[in-house]
């Protein structure tokens, strides 16, 4: 974790030995916020809003991209009967794809709609952040020791859920 001094934005830096499948041995994540309302909002502030964030592109060597698949589907032809092979390539869950945080678009681009969707979009990525600054990181010795687990720790908060079970809300807070 890396604060910055205007306290407006943080960045988590991950560390990896050499692996078979990516090159770089830290990947970040940076988040930048506004804390302080706008003037002409000073009423409706609730507090902290995600302005931006940003993740390392992930340099993968050959084949051993995690978070997509290629999928190669036989089509066939309607009158002809030929066929030939398809290839698509999909995106996976993977938890890195937390690397790969929601587009920030461009004030001029963006509809009503369209701000409301990319800012709870944004909104979600900020939590799995704060989920790693605040609950993970400052308990990594213990995680990694196995004296503190993440059914016992992370999930207090989502005790009064019923509806979900708490490897629902695990994939929840890691699906981007």
């Amino acid at each position: 974790l890396v604060p910055f001094e205007n306290f407006q934005s943080y960045t988590l830096v991950f560390h990896f030995g050499p692996n078979e499948y990516f090159t770089q041995t830290e990947l970040k994540k940076w988040y930048e916020l506004q804390v302080h309302p706008k003037p002409d909002e000073i009423f409706d502030y609730d507090g902290p809003l995600v302005i931006n964030t940003k993740g390392t592109q992930i340099d993968w060597k050959d084949g051993k991209n995690v978070t997509k698949k290629v999928i190669k589907k036989k089509q066939r032809r309607g009158t002809s009967g030929a066929s030939r092979f398809v290839t698509k390539v999909i995106k996976v869950d993977s938890f890195f794809n937390f690397f790969d945080p929601p587009k920030v678009k461009d004030k001029n681009e963006i509809n009503e709609d369209d701000d409301t969707a990319d800012q709870e979009l944004l909104q979600a990525d900020f939590e799995i952040g704060q989920l790693f600054r605040d609950q993970i990181v400052p308990r990594a010795v213990l995680f990694y020791t196995g004296e503190s687990t993440a059914d016992n720790d992370i999930f207090d908060e989502y005790d009064d859920m019923e509806e979900y079970d708490e490897d629902e809300v695990f994939k929840l807070h890691f699906l981007l």
